[in-house]
């Protein structure tokens, strides 16, 4: 019964994407010199794509790195390699699956047990609110340098949209953390909803997650961690840039990068494909770049996901069919079937 209601749901958000991707190649074949768009991905040499897997992979150690500190902070101890594995499983879902939630769920379930559900559940959450006070954070460095170029543009509303988004996240992260905000609102929520049990699970969720306010070093570190590793993220965009001819001052390319990483990350968590990407696009035309080549940026960018994303596409086989031979195996010497966490 589940598997008939979930599967034209999958179904039906998946026709959704072809048709923003379908929609996307239109105005890429009316707007973009796609002669000039060629030209310029013929001219990408193998040096920057070399060092663009290189600095892809980084960006994946880092980000396993920061998320096993997280957890630690809270006493549950995941090994980097379980981290590293993790991360790039959920990587390799999030590049065929139309949605971030897939790598994520991926992600939770590779790295919990029955003891840990809920405090690996609540790093992910605060990941999340610390990834965008991150990305805020170089966003607003970025703005500042480029202020004259968005009013310029008309596009100043920017600059509010950033400091905006930076006092909501830091607002979420003490509200969140707060038992007089958060808890009291878990019983009208069940009722509302219709499910008592609801509250119980809210509960042993937010406690897991209440458990940071404990080690505010640990979120600060947490914090740095972040924003060096979208400082890698913000790298690879700029080879990606210089590696299809880009000629834009560096500051100001970097700039306008960080800035593009903020709205891209808000336009993935709405849509997931395509309306990323062309806040991006759209970001780059500041500093005067021709689309083709902001569009080539792209598409490199994309090229190199895929390719650091493979050795999760292993790690993921490799795991299934582990987890497919350990029951089997089980059985055959009378032992009890393990817990699937």
């Amino acid at each position: 019964m589940t598997e008939s209601t979930e599967a034209p749901a999958v179904s039906t958000h998946r026709w959704w994407h072809v048709l923003v991707l379908a929609l996307l190649a239109l105005l890429a074949w009316i707007f973009v010199d796609v002669t000039g768009l060629l030209e310029v991905l013929g001219e990408v040499r193998l040096a920057p794509l070399l060092l663009l897997i290189v600095l892809g992979l980084l960006d994946r150690f880092l980000m396993a790195a920061k998320w096993s500190q997280l957890l630690a902070a809270v006493g549950v101890h995941l090994p980097l390699g379980a981290a590293l594995s993790a991360y790039f499983q959920a990587s390799f879902v999030n590049r065929i699956v139309p949605t971030t939630l897939g790598g994520d769920l991926v992600r939770g379930v590779r790295a919990s047990t029955r003891d840990t559900r809920e405090h690996v559940v609540a790093s992910m959450v605060m990941e999340k609110v610390i990834g965008v006070l991150g990305a805020v954070a170089l966003a607003a460095a970025g703005a500042v340098m480029l202020v004259p170029e968005l009013h310029a543009r008309g596009w100043g509303w920017a600059v509010w949209i950033i400091a905006a988004a930076g006092v909501l996240s830091l607002a979420a992260l003490v509200v969140s953390l707060s038992d007089t905000v958060v808890r009291r609102r878990l019983r009208p929520l069940s009722r509302l909803l219709k499910r008592p049990g609801l509250a119980r699970v809210a509960g042993r969720l937010h406690d897991a997650y209440r458990d940071y306010r404990k080690c505010p070093s640990a979120l600060v570190i947490h914090f740095l961690l972040t924003v060096l590793e979208q400082i890698v993220q913000v790298a690879v965009v700029y080879v990606c840039a210089r590696a299809v001819g880009a000629e834009t001052p560096a500051l100001a390319l970097l700039a306008v990068i960080a800035v593009s990483e903020l709205f891209r990350k808000v336009a993935w968590m709405l849509e997931g494909w395509g309306l990323g990407e062309l806040a991006r696009i759209l970001f780059l035309t500041l500093v005067a770049m021709e689309t083709h080549r902001a569009v080539a940026i792209a598409i490199l960018y994309h090229a190199v996901a895929w390719v650091v994303a493979l050795p999760g596409a292993v790690l993921f086989v490799i795991n299934r069919r582990g987890r497919r031979s350990a029951p089997a195996s089980a059985r055959s010497r009378g032992d009890p079937p393990s817990d699937p966490a």
